[in-house]
């Protein structure tokens, strides 16, 4: 039997010669190919750099840099030596550091001064104190324990306020903030010493492109957009992957975050770029198109990315996919094939569209990010995804800057719920970080993170991943914390998802609970028990609704809140919760302000016990269903649990002839009498019977080389398939892929040859 395999993967083998040809000629001249760049040229540079420095004035003074009362409290601090009155100069707070937020406001003041139509426009007040105020910076020599603000927060302001200014900066006052900003230059700096790559690497080049530009230096500019373009590539340390997903700090799931920044710098230069001879090659362009319009995209609704794919970046209040907006909207100034596309994106996430419908940017399907550990399921009424991580991916990120304070749990299964975007926006401060939506954990407090560094961990388990047809998916995890375990799945289709929880143990254990959702409340909550009040056998299950308090529910049969409806098969025990939670940022992000947060959130979570042995749950999650719909048996859940055990975990959507299994053994399952599926090998598979055949799709969640035969009731043709007519069955081989493309699903179509 010939095996079905994945396809060659020749244009990554292209795209890598390529990059080593880019890396080759990064030090040397410009390329012959091209021509080589004049004064103009640079000239060009020069002057789109300043525009980009500029950004434009928001007339109802919705955008904080512009508000003129910051501003004028800022002048009002400036003292007669050029220091603000509020900073102290001797803290070492690194993300919040005086020196740094000087240098910003200084920034600021200077786009102010620089932008016609501004209040400030050519104020020659401003400048003469802005003049004194960077004396008191230059001279202070200040130096932060943290490289990125020396080498690419300074840096990256200074080249800004030298652009801006520079006709107007004295030449020794010049000077030395360019040898300061010079901490920046790629070629210089302890870059390379570092081993910096993706985004950090790319606001190096920019750094560098300014300096080019500020000392007339067009080799300088040439090998510094080289260097970017090679940063533009997949399947290194960090930076794009194969699943167009993007690592930054190792092995950890930043599109949404270092990667939603990358998207947007990148994209800029490109566009910065165009028409001179440091274009970027459409080999690049393509690529990072790729990156954002089928994974980037993947993870946004409304104005909100999913916070699985933002690392630390989940602590900063105002967290948002503005990034991803930008980079769609530089995208869409450049030339492209995909151009339509990048502007339809660009308006939607400006007007804060929920996933586009009805437009070029639309998106209705399922994505397993192979490499990151996350699925992401897109339709028009929701957007869920599913965050794991395993022996290959790290949970979450460092807290260098005393951010991301409580991120352990943010990867045990995280499952966030979207409709509009706005469900979980700057939530977290008043959030139960141990019932983390689609969690298992032990009812505990979180101990307080020692010196406010969070330290990020691989997972203990490497059956973890996904199969998807790009239709449909199933995510699956092998979960381990302490002495809790679980194995936890999610199959996603059309109307929603259902998620099962099998083998549930921890001997020792307080506790335990599988939290459903934990969202802003809006409106009450509705639910339904088995239990009847005293009514005639026959009539409905008891009904209730409330607005504030909780409900212990021992036999819930749904639960209803703010247009979703959770719906458990078979009667269950759950925590119902719509109360006020108080918390601070301070608690989350050391540097952000410790006043109390007091917010109304809805909670729902399944109790397992203390202690529990071989405990299990299910639940199904429909968005956009209504609550009377529920109470007047209108709703149909329309799926069916086939097996929810250590072994395997398999559901199936008959209205769809849909089957979605995974197996941790070989095995099988059956849908009906004439109706079964067997694999010889662990591995997670989708079935679905379509009008002229079937699909199949298989992967491997062990992100290992793997031969597996599936075999399915009925005859089929398809490259290696062998049909059994005496068992009415057909036995598909399938190779599935190693190397970066390990993990991946591979589906196979097969022709229907007879009856089932």
């Amino acid at each position: 039997m010939k095996p079905v395999s994945a396809a060659p993967r020749i244009s990554w083998i292209v795209i890598a010669l390529f990059g080593v040809l880019a890396l080759s000629l990064e030090r040397s001249a410009p390329p012959a190919s091209r021509s080589p760049a004049s004064a103009l040229d640079l000239q060009t540079i020069k002057e789109r750099m300043i525009v980009n420095s500029l950004p434009a004035i928001a007339p109802d003074e919705t955008v904080k840099t512009w508000k003129s009362s910051d501003i004028a409290d800022w002048m009002s601090k400036l003292k007669p030596d050029g220091s603000f009155s509020d900073l102290d100069y001797k803290s070492d707070n690194a993300a919040a550091w005086p020196p740094a937020i000087h240098l910003s406001r200084l920034t600021t003041l200077v786009q102010s001064y620089s932008l016609e139509g501004n209040p400030r426009f050519k104020d020659a007040a401003l400048l003469a104190r802005v003049m004194t105020s960077l004396k008191y910076w230059d001279a202070g020599n200040f130096l932060s324990y943290n490289w990125w603000v020396n080498n690419i927060g300074f840096p990256l302001n200074l080249y800004k306020i030298l652009l801006l200014l520079e006709e107007k900066l004295p030449e020794d006052v010049r000077a030395r903030l360019l040898a300061r900003a010079e901490r920046g230059n790629v070629f210089k700096s302890p870059a390379t010493d570092l081993g910096i790559m993706g985004q950090n690497l790319v606001w190096y080049c920019e750094i560098t492109i300014a300096l080019g530009v500020l000392n007339n230096n067009a080799t300088l500019v040439a090998n510094a957009f080289r260097k970017m373009q090679s940063e533009v590539r997949r399947d290194g340390e960090e930076g794009i992957q194969a699943d167009n997903g993007f690592y930054q700090h190792h092995e950890v799931f930043y599109s949404g975050g270092y990667g939603a920044d990358f998207s947007r710098d990148v994209a800029k230069f490109i566009a910065l770029a165009d028409g001179t001879p440091f274009r970027f090659s459409a080999a690049k362009i393509k690529l990072l198109s790729e990156y954002i319009l089928d994974g980037q995209l993947w993870l946004a609704r409304g104005r909100a990315f999913n916070y699985s794919a933002m690392g630390r970046y989940y602590a900063r209040k105002g967290a948002s996919a503005i990034s991803l907006q930008k980079a769609c909207d530089w995208m869409a100034k450049t030339e492209t094939p995909r151009k339509k596309k990048f502007e339809a994106c660009a308006r939607n996430l400006a007007a804060g569209n929920q996933n586009f419908a009805g437009t070029q940017g639309a998106l209705s399907g399922n994505k397993h990010f192979w490499k990151m550990d996350f699925m992401a399921h897109q339709r028009p009424a929701f957007h869920a995804g599913v965050k794991m991580f395993s022996k290959r991916v790290y949970n979450c990120d460092w807290s260098p800057n005393k951010e991301g304070l409580k991120s352990e749990e943010l990867s045990d299964g995280a499952t966030y719920i979207f409709r509009t975007g706005d469900e979980y926006r700057d939530i977290f401060p008043v959030w139960d970080f141990t019932r983390v939506p689609g969690t298992t954990e032990e009812a505990k407090l979180l101990p307080p993170v020692k010196g406010f560094e969070f330290q990020p961990e691989y997972g203990k388990t490497t059956f973890v991943g996904g199969v998807s047809d790009g239709t449909y998916g199933a995510a699956t995890m092998d979960f381990e914390r302490g002495t809790l375990s679980a194995k936890k799945s999610w199959f996603f289709f059309d109307e929603g998802f259902v998620a099962l929880g099998a083998a549930i143990s921890c001997p020792g254990c307080g506790q335990v609970r599988t939290s459903v959702n934990q969202e802003w409340a809006r409106g009450p909550v509705a639910y339904a028990t088995a239990r009847v009040l005293g009514r005639a056998s026959g009539e409905k299950p008891f009904e209730g609704l409330f607005k504030d308090g909780s409900r212990g529910l021992d036999d819930a049969l749904w639960v209803h809140h703010d247009g979703v409806a959770y719906v458990f098969p078979e009667p269950s025990h759950v925590v119902a919760q719509r109360a006020d939670e108080l918390g601070t940022w301070r608690s989350l992000n050391d540097n952000l302000s410790a006043d109390p947060v007091l917010g109304k959130v809805f909670s729902l979570w399944i109790k397992h016990g203390t202690s529990p042995t071989n405990a299990s749950y299910a639940y199904g999650v429909f968005p956009g269903v209504a609550a009377l719909d529920l109470w007047h048996g209108k709703f149909q859940q329309g799926f069916k649990i086939l097996q929810n055990d250590r072994y395997a975990q398999a559901v199936s959507v008959p209205r769809k002839k849909l089957l979605m299994a995974v197996f941790r053994a070989k095995g099988g399952v059956s849908v009906s009498p004439r109706s079964s599926l067997t694999t010889d090998q662990p591995c997670a598979v989708l079935f679905q019977t379509i009008e002229d055949g079937a699909r199949l799709a298989v992967s491997n969640p062990e992100s290992k080389p793997l031969f597996v035969q599936i075999t399915v009731s009925g005859k089929y043709a398809c490259e290696g398939c062998r049909v059994d007519a005496a068992r009415n069955e057909t036995t598909v081989g399938v190779l599935l892929p190693a190397g970066a493309d390990a993990g991946r699903s591979v589906t196979v179509p097969l022709k229907f040859q007879g009856k089932l």
